[in-house]
């Protein structure tokens, strides 16, 4: 993710989307596992062994409903919907989603209908300063938002190991801190907050 940033940062699309695409979808997603039920992840993984058991590309997997559970165990969950996180992360024809242009990265010709390659065109290759600004702009709209979302998973699984009162403190404030930050970054986000929904604890 650092990597990512750091080439979005620099202009170098291919390369940022490239490596964003394993985080937050593949390795997000067996923390969110973690987070729901960490002795089942941990029996797949360990016991059965079975690369069918814990692939996040497994269809037989109902990866909203993992996310959805993950929203239940997080302080944050009122700003973020489950149809959105998975929306972002796992359709294809999501237009501000992660597959099209992460798919256009690591391939140099995309056929799928939903993010096909122009004619007399190469995917990325002939990117304009125009094409850049558009890549950023999509990028900056989804990255932040899945970040946040992210570390609040990484502290749910941290802080259920935690029980005294000072680290639940430290839970509180640290997720105050994060809410600020979204609401920043609201503000500036639309195609965020177009697809918000506030839920009620």
């Amino acid at each position: 993710m650092y990597e990512a940033l750091r080439c979005a940062k620099k202009g170098k699309m291919t390369v940022a989307y490239a490596l964003v695409r394993k985080p937050l979808t593949d390795e997000l997603f067996i923390l969110e596992q973690l987070l729901v039920d960490k002795k089942d992840f941990i029996h797949r993984f360990f016991m059965d062994g079975k690369t069918k058991g814990y692939d996040p590309s497994n269809r037989n997997i109902d990866k909203q409903d993992i996310i959805e559970k993950s929203l239940s165990k997080i302080f944050l969950n009122p700003i973020f919907s489950s149809e959105h996180i998975f929306e972002v992360r796992y359709d294809k024809s999501c237009e501000y989603g992660l597959n099209g242009l992460t798919n256009q990265a690591l391939h140099i010709v995309t056929n799928d209908f939903r993010y096909k390659t122009e004619e007399q065109n190469l995917n990325f290759v002939f990117s304009t300063k125009k094409d850049i600004k558009r890549y950023l702009k999509h990028f900056y709209s989804f990255v932040p938002y899945l970040l946040i979302y992210a570390v609040s998973v990484i502290d749910g699984i941290i802080f259920s190991s935690l029980k005294d009162d000072d680290n639940q403190n430290l839970r509180y404030v640290k997720s105050l801190r994060r809410l600020v930050g979204f609401m920043l970054l609201n503000e500036n986000t639309k195609v965020i907050s177009k697809h918000i929904r506030w839920r009620s604890n």
